[in-house]
């Protein structure tokens, strides 16, 4: 078949194309022959890849390459042979011991930390790529994909099902190989015929199959396969060490402890809404402390505050692949609610809501979530629920009457006569009425009744104090309102508190809700309000000195006349 070889057997076949057993004529030597199917030679770079990376290692437990030749349209390469077979072969007949499979998976972590550390990544560590050679020495072959986006795919990270190892620190060979440990161990394939969606809620619920062995192979396995890259081992070396002494010394990571103490600074900053003072803070902070999942989780919560949705769900989605587990639920309902996905935001929160049932905050979301889709009927009966579970929550008695006025807002002299949930009108409660029976002069071809309503926000009910230390300008021009907390702006004539005789302007523009712990601006559906040139969606949070512009005025509104921002 070939010059110089004789004596060929086929011992396999596969995408690639064939390997063959033969016998060096000279030498009568055994060798193991890789035929490469023509369609291949067309990429030239994967061909030449794995000859180039394994003639580079002379290394006992590598397979060995010989020489390589083109003969017609297909390209031969040539390696040792190892006569023991493969590890799949071996798991298959079940031929490993529980000290067999110790003593292969230390040789394989030595071996690929010499691979690891001459930046190659092998990629698809796994039984069928693992061989025994003479005496039974460990030898890893097949580096055909070595440093690329390619592997098998049940022995790569969940992460990398969604391309998100984004650099060469081996998490891929350390993970796989903690899939073949278990394997080998248990003389069995661990996610034979399951799905991707399966096989990752194994590992999540670490149902592995291996509470029997010896915790300190369990607590290694779990490190090795950890869905948390920040949790897994670093190295190859690390693995083999733990393996040698049977046990993972715990060690004080100098920069996560320094990221954590940020943390804590950033986390009272926000508790206090020093929404300012946070913003100058982020902009000092180190640049690495901001991949660390406490930070990440405090810039996340400080975005989503501010209404930067779509940053917030960047670092939100970051975090959760750092940790899988963690529960980011809440925070994508917000961020889909607030940017009209009102279908994924009650996904989320109704899956939030069944491990935080007692999150009140996250009840009234979802109602906004029925509100904003038109669902009246379902937020009237859940809100007049939670009126009566929870009497002392007056947010739920505000929405539960809104909704109320929703469903009945055709008829004027029920809405006039209806007595209020809480047993009285508050400011909210007096304004969405006063819409509702206005309505027709209120409402014109480009607005629906629900865009000049206000949903009471849960926060809205526990602001506190009103603020008087607010500054409004108006062109130029300044407003005081003395312990007046809900502020409406429109046209003259329609009920406002701050009137612009400009048909320009909206018959209700927006409302202004100044706390001593928060303020905020709705838009309610007429000419586009921009705060520091960024357009309003529904609503902003103001937290230190803004300027506001909507059709040809201005507006300049300091949270805090005291302060100088």
């Amino acid at each position: 078949m070939l010059d110089g070889f004789k004596n060929f057997t086929l011992l396999g076949k596969g995408g690639f194309g064939k390997v063959f057993l033969a016998e060096e004529e000279i030498s009568g030597k055994k060798v193991a022959i890789k035929q490469l199917y023509s369609n291949l030679l067309t990429n030239r770079d994967f061909v030449l890849n794995e000859i180039r990376t394994i003639s580079s290692f002379n290394h006992p437990n590598i397979v060995q390459y010989k020489v390589a030749f083109v003969k017609g349209n297909d390209l031969f390469f040539v390696m040792e042979y190892c006569p023991g077979g493969s590890l799949a072969s071996a798991i298959k007949n079940q031929n490993i011991s529980f000290n067999k499979a110790i003593e292969t998976t230390l040789a394989i972590a030595k071996t690929l930390h010499i691979v690891n550390s001459n930046n190659v990544i092998h990629n698809d560590i796994k039984p069928e790529n693992i061989f025994f050679g003479d005496n039974g020495i460990v030898k890893i072959g097949d580096f055909g994909v070595a440093n690329s986006n390619i592997g098998t795919i049940k022995y790569l990270p969940p992460q990398k099902l969604f391309d998100t190892i984004e650099n060469a620190s081996f998490h891929r060979d350390i993970f796989a190989l903690g899939i073949t440990f278990i394997e080998l161990l248990n003389n069995e394939r661990l996610f034979l015929g399951l799905t991707s969606d399966q096989r990752a809620d194994k590992i999540i619920s670490c149902d592995l199959g291996i509470k029997k062995y010896p915790l300190w192979v369990q607590e290694i396995i779990l490190k090795m396969i950890s869905v948390n890259p920040e949790y897994r081992f670093k190295t190859m070396a690390e693995v083999a060490s733990a393996i040698e002494t049977r046990n993972i010394p715990f060690v004080i990571d100098d920069e996560s402890l320094k990221a954590a103490e940020q943390a804590k600074k950033l986390s009272s900053l926000l508790k206090r809404k020093k929404y300012y003072t946070l913003q100058k803070s982020i902009e000092s902070l180190k640049s690495t402390f901001k991949n660390h999942s406490s930070v990440l989780e405090i810039l996340g919560k400080y975005y989503l505050d501010i209404n930067k949705y779509n940053l917030a769900k960047k670092i939100f989605l970051a975090l959760k692949e750092k940790i899988p587990s963690v529960n980011i639920n809440k925070e994508l309902g917000i961020i889909f609610l607030e940017t009209n996905q009102i279908a994924q935001a009650i996904r989320h929160l109704t899956e939030y809501l069944l491990l935080h049932p007692a999150d009140y905050e996250a009840y009234n979301l979802l109602l906004e979530s029925y509100f904003r889709s038109g669902r009246y009927d379902d937020g009237l009966k859940l809100s007049d629920q939670l009126r009566r579970l929870l009497p002392n929550e007056s947010c739920f008695k505000i929405n539960c009457d809104l909704f109320f006025f929703m469903l009945n807002q055709n008829n004027k002299n029920l809405i006039e006569s209806y007595l209020p949930s809480s047993g009285k009108d508050n400011l909210l409660i007096a304004y969405n009425r006063w819409v509702i029976i206005h309505k027709d002069e209120v409402l014109n071809t480009n607005n629906v009744l629900s865009d000049k309503l206000v949903f009471c926000n849960y926060s809205l009910t526990k602001h506190g104090y009103i603020n008087n230390k607010y500054q409004i300008l108006v062109n130029g021009t300044e407003f005081s309102f003395k312990n007046k907390g809900v502020i409406t702006i429109g046209r003259t004539g329609f009920n406002n508190d701050i009137e612009f005789a400009d048909n320009n302007v909206s018959r209700k523009q927006a409302i202004l809700f100044m706390s001593v712990t928060e303020s905020w601006i709705y838009e309610l559906g007429g000419v586009k309000i921009y705060v520091d040139d960024e357009v309003v969606n529904k609503k902003k949070r103001l937290y230190y000195r803004h300027e506001i512009r909507f059709a040809k005025h201005t507006m300049v509104i300091n949270v805090d006349r005291t302060k100088l921002f």
